[in-house]
């Protein structure tokens, strides 16, 4: 909590509710017991409660690797369709016209060392203006690099299936 405490304290009013929406859904449920590694859930909470701030956003599904900075660690998920409806995969929240991208649940893979700084969410530029692109692109951490693909249109809102 000190460290979520410290990262808001240093942010600027207009990133204020892009760090702290994140990082108190972080701490409401490791307050709760529960694993955060809902992340549908999480995305859906901060893109709403974001709109209640006025910033439009999306959700979006992506691929994603996460790489430890010896190299040894790897960790890549591409989001597999299932029959039923569902999808097993990740998804983040993307946020145009502030340029950002939220993750905020990257915690939940094993590669993201279980310190408190590692296990913030992420919140990093757009590397398109307003847009994920086509390409893969890296977020570089402290201790790790995480890299997001953006995937194809329909693929991109397969969190939205039936099933959800």
């Amino acid at each position: 909590m000190d460290g979520l405490v410290r990262l808001v304290a240093r942010a600027s009013p207009e990133q204020l509710p892009l760090m702290a929406l994140p990082a108190a859904w972080l701490w409401h449920a490791a307050e709760s017991g529960h694993a955060a590694a809902h992340c549908v859930d999480a995305r859906l909470t901060v893109h709403f409660a974001l709109a209640g701030y006025g910033f439009e956003s999306e959700v979006q599904a992506v691929g994603v690797a996460i790489v430890s900075d010896s190299g040894d660690d790897i960790i890549g998920l591409s989001p597999r369709f299932n029959s039923d409806g569902t999808f097993n995969g990740h998804a983040i929240v993307v946020v145009p016209a502030a340029g950002r991208l939220i993750d905020p649940t990257v915690q939940q893979f094993p590669t993201v060392p279980p310190t408190v700084r590692a296990t913030l969410p992420v919140v990093a530029g757009l590397p398109s203006e307003g847009t994920l692109g086509e390409e893969l692109f890296a977020v570089v951490r402290d201790e790790y690099t995480v890299g997001y693909w953006p995937l194809a249109e329909p693929e991109r809102y397969a969190w939205r299936g039936p099933a959800y």
